[in-house]
């Protein structure tokens, strides 16, 4: 009999037994942990991979930041839509933003505020991040 299926002293505590207990089978559970743990990597380097510079290239996506100001020059929580696509956002209270996985291209960005809005045209290659600067939401009403 192999030393891994030998019974353990304890389990002869009482005497010898009837019957012979069930030999330990830790080839299995080891198995199994590592049949684990590989899912677990494999998963977690997809996500990985999903997050990286060569996914979006891939993909053929790219990222577009900026910051949205008023005519005093304070940032503003404006809404920032990629036209033909269902990408949008909002801006923080400061005015920046961020669009991630906006389709490579020749792109108009609608850019609005409480009744304000204009287009703006920008022009995005696949993985890149494209800072658009500051875009400023002037307002012609008169009071």
């Amino acid at each position: 009999m192999p030393l891994v299926d030998s019974p353990e002293l304890e389990d002869y505590k009482n005497g010898i037994p009837e019957e012979k207990p069930e030999p330990r089978n830790w080839c299995s559970t080891i198995r199994l942990l590592i049949g684990i743990l590989v899912v677990v990597i494999i998963i977690l380097s997809a996500i990985n991979y999903a997050q990286s510079h060569h996914f979006a290239l891939a993909t053929g996506r790219g990222t577009i930041t900026g910051q949205i100001i008023d005519s005093a020059g304070d940032g503003i929580p404006g809404e920032i839509v990629v036209f033909g696509t269902s990408v949008k956002s909002i801006a923080d209270e400061n005015g920046y933003f961020a669009l991630s996985n906006v389709p490579q291209g020749s792109r108009t960005l609608f850019v609005g505020y409480q009744g304000q809005a204009i287009e703006y045209t920008i022009n995005l290659a696949a993985g890149d991040t494209l800072d658009v600067g500051v875009i400023r939401l002037v307002t012609t009403l008169m009071p």
